[in-house]
């Protein structure tokens, strides 16, 4: 069933069940990486870094699991009409964009990432995807929720698209100033030649 763009539509994309579970999940997954908060659990468990990040991750892990369950098994309130050939195209993107999420993570350590080594500080790298766009881990993952969202049209792919836009516009400025704080000078300049998320075809000026 094709439904027009309304306004009990719009309530439905904006405060419908998906929309508010995969905003939830998003918020502790920010919250949880905050500096003050992750040093006061450390310090109040007594724990270590290496110890909180894998903790970190489990949750993170399962949490994602719960909000995929409730997208799964919630009933979509509104479908949409998309062309075969449309969805046969959003499909190649989507493969495109989980190669290129792949080829996002060579600028990045597994082990330290998940927990199982120890953090220690990693060089400044602008090159790779990082010379084109800061932030490819975040531009391919828009690009994958959307081709889903059209291979997949309703209104719960909708709102789980709307809710990851959202977390991105929040979520790579708050990594910034982590940045910011790390690298210093030479990663305010990295901002000013490189755009955040979508290459710049015309200049080197910062986008977001």
């Amino acid at each position: 069933m094709t439904e027009d763009w309304d306004i009990p539509l719009l309530i439905t994309l904006l405060f419908g069940k998906v929309f508010i579970s995969w905003m939830v999940f998003y918020f502790f997954h920010s919250f949880l990486l905050l500096k003050p908060i992750r040093d006061s659990i450390i310090e109040g468990f007594k724990s270590s870094p290496q110890a909180y990040r894998i903790v970190y991750n489990l949750f993170s892990a399962l949490s994602l699991l719960l909000v995929l369950i409730i997208q799964f098994e919630h009933q979509a309130a509104y479908q949409f009409a998309i062309p075969s050939s449309l969805k046969i195209l959003a499909a190649a993107v989507l493969i495109f964009s989980i190669y290129m999420l792949k080829q996002s993570f060579k600028n990045y350590r597994l082990y330290v990432f998940i927990g199982l080594e120890k953090e220690t500080q990693m060089a400044f790298s602008d090159s790779g995807l990082n010379a084109v766009i800061r932030h490819p881990l975040y531009s391919f993952s828009l690009l994958a929720f959307l081709s889903t969202a059209v291979i997949l049209p309703s209104s719960d792919s909708v709102q789980m698209f709307l809710a990851v836009v959202l977390y991105v516009q929040i979520g790579y400025r708050l990594e910034e100033r982590k940045l910011i704080e790390v690298f210093g000078e030479p990663y305010r300049e990295y901002q000013k030649a490189v755009p955040a998320l979508l290459p710049s075809l015309f200049s080197k000026k910062s986008a977001v």
